[in-house]
């Protein structure tokens, strides 16, 4: 099966989707449920063609296409206590207990929840040596959402280099942990700052080592006919993204 990664997970809703894609077939009750509303929702939507396998927004790195496979495992990531807290919930409320392992003890088919530091070089002994696929929604600056609000007075322009510099550590953590037979690797933030978004890309693919055989492929490619063509048949393109 696919070993997945969600590496700056919480509160949870993107390995909800995540889970729903991986265990469609298993018979944790919340994820079938999830899946069987999925279906749903794409038969109604007809006659637009079936939803792709997978969905995301920002750049998309990969080395070659993957097959969907089952009996996979997914690793849901956050760094800081109480957040992680909080994606353990979720998990569990919307999957239940049988779907989750027991924290520092993954298995086959099986969801776990882990703080691994993305800015430190060592990893859980339980993760696997590489991961199929690895989602990165990287924490920013969220300008598009303090602009006009009163947490504008926090923005700056040395935070948001603070936070680029961030963004590129967990990328690179991301990229020692990807696949090198056919890994495939999602970036996106909530930020619209190019400093946060295609400089930080465009700095890890120009870097001798991290960038070596990784190629950024059209994050919107596979959504062009699905079901979601029309949520993104406006969306603002950069250069990577």
């Amino acid at each position: 099966g696919e070993r997945v990664l969600d590496l700056c997970a919480a509160p949870g809703g993107k390995s909800l989707v995540l889970a729903a894609q991986l265990f469609a077939d298993c018979a944790y009750p919340a994820v079938s449920a999830v899946s069987q509303r999925s279906a749903a929702a794409a038969q109604r939507s007809a006659p637009l063609p079936d939803a792709p396998t997978a969905a995301a927004a920002g750049s998309t790195l990969v080395r070659h296409a993957l097959s969907p496979a089952t009996g996979s495992l997914l690793i849901s990531n956050d760094r800081a206590h109480p957040r992680r807290a909080r994606l353990r919930r979720v998990l569990c409320d919307y999957l239940g207990e049988a779907a989750l392992a027991a924290e520092g003890g993954a298995s086959a088919g099986a969801v776990q929840v882990s703080g691994f530091d993305a800015t430190h070089a060592r990893v859980p002994p339980t993760w696997p040596d590489v991961f199929d696929k690895i989602l990165v929604d990287a924490p920013c600056s969220s300008e598009r959402h303090v602009m006009h609000g009163a947490a504008g007075s926090s923005w700056s322009v040395s935070r948001l280099k603070r936070d680029a510099q961030l963004q590129q550590q967990i990328l690179r953590a991301a990229v020692r942990r990807l696949n090198p037979n056919g890994g495939l690797l999602v970036y996106s933030t909530c930020s619209i700052a190019p400093a946060e978004n295609d400089l930080v890309v465009a700095k890890l693919m120009a870097h001798a080592s991290y960038g070596a055989g990784l190629e950024c492929r059209d994050p919107l490619e596979a959504l062009r006919d699905g079901c979601i063509r029309q949520l993104v048949a406006g969306a603002e393109r950069t250069e990577l993204g």
